[in-house]
């Protein structure tokens, strides 16, 4: 919310608690396109991913933010749900479809996947 239209969440909370009156957006504000990326494997193994694509895409001015949970080599689980995720990235562009098109770019550089245990001994 805070990268899409610029609304600071517990600000406004607090604010709204106070009592005070609140004005979230300017009029004719436009949001920005923004992708909030819970980043997971399709299946249990060690983590494994791109560490040059990774620093590489922490450098785009379009990757907002891109943190890992898990280290390279780690046992990870089959992404479920927000427990079972290793990362996390807020991507943002100009357009939908421009968006679409950094979302694509953005895993393939990153090239998130598992190695098998059994493969590893």
């Amino acid at each position: 919310v805070r990268t899409a239209l610029g609304v600071d969440m517990a600000e406004a909370a607090i604010s709204l608690a106070c009592g005070r009156q609140l004005h979230l957006l300017a009029t004719g504000a436009r949001p920005t396109p923004t992708a909030q990326l819970i980043l997971g494997v399709r299946r249990a193994g060690l983590l494994t991913y791109d560490e040059l694509g990774a620093a590489s895409l922490g450098r785009e001015s379009w990757v907002h933010s891109l943190s890992f949970d898990m280290a390279i080599g780690r046992p990870v689980q089959a992404f479920i749900n927000g427990r079972t995720r290793v990362g996390e990235a807020t991507i943002v562009a100009a357009t939908r479809e421009e968006l679409n098109a950094r979302v694509e770019e953005f895993y393939s550089r990153l090239r998130l996947d598992i190695q098998l245990e059994s493969a590893s001994r």
